[in-house]
């Protein structure tokens, strides 16, 4: 997640950078060391960090929801709420499923 420029994949959802018409979308990961618990902890608390500093832009809705179900050891899945910015109202979102596959 970027602070100074959109370069985190949730932001450039939420700003419409990409799928800007779109009510889905999906991002697809690839995991390259450590593992997918590891990086679903450390992306909220980055999440986490956003809305302590950016409460008008990050929500608790735009962390990461571990699926039921995982597939493999290879596969995990998670969901993400995302509210556009800018919206035209509070409830325009994105829902983003997160695919990661691991390379470890």
């Amino acid at each position: 997640m970027g602070h100074n420029k959109p370069n985190g994949g949730i932001e450039r959802f939420k700003k419409g950078i990409h799928g800007k018409h779109l009510k889905y979308a999906a991002i697809i990961g690839y995991v390259q060391k450590e593992d997918f618990d590891y990086w679903f902890l450390q992306i909220n608390d980055w999440i986490e960090e956003l809305i302590l500093s950016s409460p008008d832009y990050w929500q608790a809705e735009d962390k990461l929801i571990k699926q039921a179900g995982q597939a493999s050891k290879q596969l995990a899945k998670f969901e993400s709420n995302n509210i556009k910015i800018p919206a035209k109202t509070h409830i325009e979102k994105i829902r983003l499923f997160h695919f990661w596959i691991s390379l470890v």
